[in-house]
């Protein structure tokens, strides 16, 4: 959980993004249905009209508002400038190895007392969308937080992806946490084999909200390594309290399992960073994500 005493700053001055305004109601994006293909052999036809949110921290380097935000494509950042500032940091890709835009966002582990993400409302009320975004993990030993969410700040609705058990230097396991009605049932999962540390990954989610009344959604993750190979999808992840069972996310979701929103609109909100769960320490350890893009129409697969 977000350590009391945080503070969220909120950008108003915004500039209009591909496909909506940020703070208002997004526009329409695409008049056709949105596919609810998880076929990961499936080569997307990409355009600009399906593109809901994108950001790859341009705008300028090091630690200002104005970078954090990517010059205010992230509408929140969350915790005080100075504390932010001691935990993100916008660096060159050449930081770690990083060719394909010219910044990434840095993100160091500065333990409980400090903490900084970024947010921002990203899809329509109600609505399904697809994120991409790339992760690098340089070295982290501590217990699990909530690093990449579906809403930042509170009331998580989906912790998307967090580091989980650990070897320190070698690998470790990527988390997806979910919430369903029955407080029993199973909600961590994780790949089967781990992933390395010190080695850019492709993460892709498909938020699928298939029944708006009930707030009821099914996640669909994918990884893939830079050469375009799949690591895992949702045939490849199994419970992290039973990872001998051969129960995996996919065969769940086709017995009927499912997540639940709390509150839709907090399912349009998406965010990153470090939020100094209690507890933590001061380690330094660092790890980067690069170029971001959710879309409404299809999974945006590697970066164009």
């Amino acid at each position: 959980m977000i350590k009391m005493g945080y503070s969220v700053f909120r950008l108003t001055m915004l500039p209009l993004l591909a496909s909506f305004h940020c703070g208002d109601e997004p526009a329409p994006i695409n008049d056709q249905p949105v596919p609810v293909n998880n076929d990961a052999s499936a080569e997307p036809s990409l355009g600009t009209q399906g593109r809901l949110f994108r950001s790859d921290w341009s705008s300028a380097t090091g630690s200002s508002d104005r970078a954090h935000s990517d010059d205010g494509r992230w509408t929140d950042l969350i915790c005080s400038s100075t504390v932010r500032s001691r935990v993100l940091a916008v660096v060159p890709g050449s930081t770690a190895d990083w060719t394909a835009t010219p910044n990434i966002m840095q993100v160091t582990n500065r333990g409980e007392q400090n903490c900084g993400m970024v947010e921002s409302v990203v899809a329509p009320r109600g609505a399904s969308y697809f994120i991409r975004m790339y992760i690098r993990v340089e070295d982290e030993n501590q217990f699990s937080f909530h690093s990449v969410n579906v809403n930042a700040l509170g009331d998580v609705q989906v912790p998307l992806w967090a580091i989980f058990n650990p070897v320190a230097g070698v690998d470790y396991s990527p988390k997806l946490t979910l919430a369903h009605p029955n407080p029993s049932a199973i909600r961590d999962w994780r790949p089967r084999t781990k992933i390395r540390m010190a080695q850019w990954y492709r993460f892709e989610w498909h938020v699928e909200i298939f029944d708006v009344a009930n707030r009821s959604a099914r996640i669909w993750p994918r990884i893939y390594d830079m050469a375009g190979t799949l690591v895992a999808d949702a045939s490849a992840y199994i419970q992290e309290a039973h990872p001998d069972s051969p129960l995996t996310l996919q065969q769940w979701y086709d017995n009927g399992g499912f997540h639940r929103f709390t509150d839709l609109e907090m399912a349009r909100k998406f965010g990153l960073g470090y939020e100094g769960p209690a507890g933590a320490a001061d380690r330094g350890r660092k790890w980067y994500y690069a170029a971001v893009e959710i879309r409404s129409d299809t999974w945006a697969g590697p970066l164009r």
